[in-house]
């Protein structure tokens, strides 16, 4: 393990004194780390930093599915959990390796893991941890309330819900030891998101239900060898922002005195497995001190469900003339698009079905910061009858997209 220092112990302090509670330890061990806690506690006083709520009360503890434990000594700065994937990816970029390798076969992106060590990543800050290659463009926040100004000036709503970093929720096959139980370790994110909805635009943060599924062992958010979500949190994340829509005034089908809930389902679902090879076993790989190229499969097979029209049989096919559009990067094509593995069990299938009405889609294989709104832009006739635009992207984009956060003049005013 790589921690050292005050962080390291507040680390072990925690995990065996939680160990002690669920009576995995024994009392004279917990002893030994309460006296190394408050040797270090004399020199330093140490709070718990425990993010942001959203997390599963109640859930059963389970270290294998990958929730984590956020603590900071004081006047550090950082958590113990962000100082050891700042420490990664650092070894990782300076080999030039793409990917960094945790247990059991996991693969993670480089990109990822930096992203998630990271604190504030907008405003002031911006420039200094954003990987843009124009420091004027860095800043995410100004880009999306821009963006925001000219939907809402055609009567459209900006939905934004990113995608969770693949750490913050699977982390446990990183961090060993100092994963636990924990409301959620992505606190930067959760932040921007609160003042975005502070400026009016609809945030759909998909961490809670991603960390309380993750906990309750109800099938990995994330691929294995790839640095896509898996079918279970595609299903997922569209119930979440469906959810949302339906509760939008504009949304009701009031026009026949119906609801969503009361007209005939126009799609299905079945589940069947896909096996493919993911896209992070091209890369060279980091280790982590758990990693064993060993344990890496040449392909994975992940559950996914697939949605099809009742009347005939055949995947949904995305529509202009829908209400929403679904805007984003290679996550909205993931099990949508062939070359993606599968057709018909992305992201666009599950809110039609969600919804009960197909739903438009324009999505990127590259960046879905800036590249998705050039598109769109070159598009613009297809926002004509929309209601909603979901902005739907890796929330690594944040800091890492090279192309950074340009504005983008949609249409001449």
């Amino acid at each position: 393990m790589w921690i050292g220092g005050k962080q390291w112990r507040v680390g072990l302090f925690v995990t065996v004194v939680w160990a002690l509670l669920i009576g995995d330890v024994s009392s004279a061990a917990a002893g030994d780390a309460v006296a190394e806690f408050t040797s270090v506690a004399a020199r330093s006083s140490v709070s718990f930093l425990r993010g942001h709520s959203g997390g599963s009360a109640g859930a059963s503890p389970s270290r294998n599915a990958g929730a984590l434990t956020c603590f900071v000594a004081e006047g550090e700065g950082e958590s113990s959990v962000q100082s050891q994937f700042a420490d990664w990816a650092q070894r990782a970029e300076g080999k030039r390796r793409s990917v960094i390798g945790g247990t059991d076969g996991w693969l993670f992106l480089t990109s990822d893991v930096r992203f998630a060590s990271l604190g504030e990543f907008w405003g002031a800050s911006a420039a200094g941890v954003s990987r843009s290659r124009k420091p004027e463009q860095a800043d995410p926040l100004a880009a999306i309330l821009d963006f925001q100004r000219q939907l809402n000036s055609l009567d459209i709503e900006l939905w934004v819900a990113p995608v969770p970093p693949k750490p913050a929720v699977a982390g446990a096959r990183l961090l060993g030891a100092l994963a636990g139980e924990s409301p959620r370790c992505d606190g930067a994110v959760a932040d921007f998101l609160r003042l975005l909805a502070k400026e009016n635009v609809h945030v759909v943060d998909l961490e809670p239900a991603f960390h309380k599924a993750q906990t309750a062992d109800t099938g990995s958010m994330y691929c294995r060898t790839d640095s896509h979500w898996s079918g279970t949190a595609i299903v997922l994340a569209a119930e979440t922002i469906a959810a949302d829509l339906r509760k939008r005034p504009w949304f009701d089908p009031g026009a026949a005195g119906t609801t969503v809930a009361t007209k005939l389902a126009r799609f299905e679902k079945r589940q069947r497995p896909v096996k493919f090879a993911g896209d992070l076993l091209k890369l060279d790989v980091e280790p982590t001190p758990g990693f064993m190229a060993t344990d890496v499969p040449p392909s994975e097979e992940i559950a996914a469900w697939f949605v099809t029209d009742r009347a005939t049989g055949q995947p949904i096919e995305p529509t202009a003339d829908s209400r929403v559009l679904l805007l984003g990067d290679s996550h909205t094509l993931f099990l949508h698009e062939a070359t993606l593995h599968a057709t018909g069990a992305g992201l666009s299938d599950h809110l039609a079905l969600a919804l009960n009405e197909p739903v438009d889609l324009i999505g990127v294989r590259g960046s879905g910061s800036t590249s998705a709104r050039v598109t769109l832009a070159r598009q613009k006739e297809r926002l004509k009858g929309k209601r909603a635009v979901i902005w739907c992207f890796a929330a690594r984009e944040f800091t890492e997209s090279a192309d950074g956060w340009r504005k983008i003049p949609i249409f001449k005013p």
